[in-house]
């Protein structure tokens, strides 16, 4: 196992604010997205993009159905209701929609990857002050 120089309390919190940071920017870009879909698209649509966030902290962007509000669920595009709304429209649209589809996986496992880190770093920066307070009962 190669040596490796531990990782300081400053290291890890200058790299959680940077964490925050991305993850700022990449749900303002889900936003921005959603935004562009619905200046290329116009309602009514057969499926649009949303944002959903989770109380876990995730955050998703999200094929929806049209419908009646609180009647839209969230679709996966390569779902078979997807898939029959894709296929009824214009090749020109559907080239639009997977457009979309490519940027909200991208997009998707960016904030993932992000969050994910974060979380782990998190408890990375409890476990070094933990580990502080244990230096300082045992006298080192």
């Amino acid at each position: 196992m190669s040596e490796r120089k531990p990782i300081g309390k400053t290291e890890v919190w200058n790299r959680i604010r940077r964490l925050h940071q991305e993850l700022d920017e990449i749900m303002a870009a889900m936003y921005k997205v959603v935004d562009e879909f619905k200046q290329i698209f116009r309602a009514p649509w057969p499926m649009h993009l949303s944002v959903q966030k989770l109380k876990t902290g995730a955050v998703y962007l999200r094929w929806r159905k049209s419908g009646v509000k609180g009647r839209q669920p969230y679709l996966q595009l390569e779902s078979a209701t997807a898939l029959k709304l894709l296929r009824a429209q214009p090749a020109a649209v559907r080239r639009q929609y997977l457009r979309f589809h490519q940027i909200l996986l991208e997009l998707n496992l960016s904030h993932s990857v992000c969050l994910c880190e974060l979380r782990r770093l998190e408890r990375y920066a409890d476990q070094l002050k933990a580990f502080q307070g244990l230096k300082s009962v045992v006298g080192e």
